[in-house]
């Protein structure tokens, strides 16, 4: 009976699986030098409706910070700033989720209290001069 010559993984098979592998790490170090780039902390823009009305430069906010949006936009709401975070505190709505995020700090993280149509997203520095 002739011997059987079996093999895990095929050459090509190899191939891919290294392929893979570096697109992942070179995609972990894009990210990781993206942060490491910037020029110092991100900033919050906080939309009610669709509209941008208010812009916090979270490296200003180390000490405890409230803002309530009930008297000047109608929302029944408080953000809280600290240690270059925010978050959302004290909202009316029947189930929280904004709550539940916690502080938000980082590029791409955002914050939604879709009964109250208030959003807070966070901008990188760089991204705040391309808006302008």
């Amino acid at each position: 009976m002739a011997e059987m010559n079996r093999s895990f993984f095929k050459k090509g098979d190899l191939i891919l699986l290294a392929l893979a592998a570096l697109v992942c790490v070179g995609g972990l170090f894009y990210f990781y030098q993206r942060r490491q780039n910037q020029e110092g902390y991100n900033y919050a823009v906080v939309s009610i409706d669709g509209q941008e009305v208010l812009t916090f430069a979270l490296k200003d906010y180390t000490e405890s910070t409230t803002v309530d949006l009930m008297e000047p936009y109608g929302v029944p709401a408080t953000l809280e700033l600290k240690d270059h975070q925010i978050r959302f505190i004290n909202v009316t709505c029947p189930d929280h989720i904004c709550e539940n995020y916690g502080f938000i700090q980082n590029e791409l993280e955002s914050a939604i209290c879709l009964p109250n149509k208030t959003a807070v997203l966070i901008y990188t520095p760089e991204e705040m001069k391309n808006r302008q």
